[in-house]
């Protein structure tokens, strides 16, 4: 897949930022915020951008992207990236109240480690049927990919699976239940 105008900027922008999105992690985000039915998404754990990017470059005009970021810095870096795009919101602050406000959303993207711990959380910010994507640390981590997800692939709301994207970390992609 050819990299969008807008992720090409993110990555000179972010050029060596720990935890940012790669292209086929990317890839995959982008494929999925294209799909049907995606109306609003989310982001917990924007960074500088990279995987917002991939979403806002997918959605169609007028389809919110909602991105919380906690540390101010990263969220200014992104916030400047999407200054002309009225569609994304970089939010700053606790991903739980900033959006919750603005849930429930049709995809939600996972990047922030303590977002990945709060299973049911995430969860609640979900539509019915949406579509959630956990960024899972490299393999290289001690503790199995499938053992540090465990909460989300046995979620009895949550149909999930563990995939590669073909870069250096895994993803794991569930479906809310009805």
């Amino acid at each position: 897949m050819r990299v969008p105008p807008l992720v090409g900027r993110a990555h000179a922008a972010g050029s060596g930022a720990v935890g940012s999105v790669d292209d086929e992690a990317g890839s995959l985000l982008h494929v999925l915020a294209a799909g049907r039915g995606v109306c609003r998404a989310a982001e917990i754990g924007t960074g500088t951008g990279v995987g917002a990017a991939w979403i806002a470059a997918a959605l169609p005009p007028g389809a919110p992207l909602f991105t919380a970021e906690r540390d101010e810095p990263l969220a200014a870096a992104a916030s400047a990236l999407f200054s002309d795009d009225p569609d994304v919101r970089v939010l700053v602050g606790d991903w739980r109240l900033e959006l919750g406000a603005q849930a429930p959303f049709d995809l939600i993207h996972v990047a922030d480690e303590g977002a990945m711990h709060a299973v049911d959380e995430v969860v609640s910010l979900a539509a019915p049927r949406a579509t959630l994507v956990v960024s899972a640390p490299s393999r290289e981590g001690g503790m199995g990919v499938m053992q540090q997800h465990a909460a989300w692939l046995d979620h009895p709301r949550l149909d999930a699976i563990v995939v590669s994207a073909g870069g250096a970390s895994d993803l794991l992609v569930a479906v809310v239940r009805g």
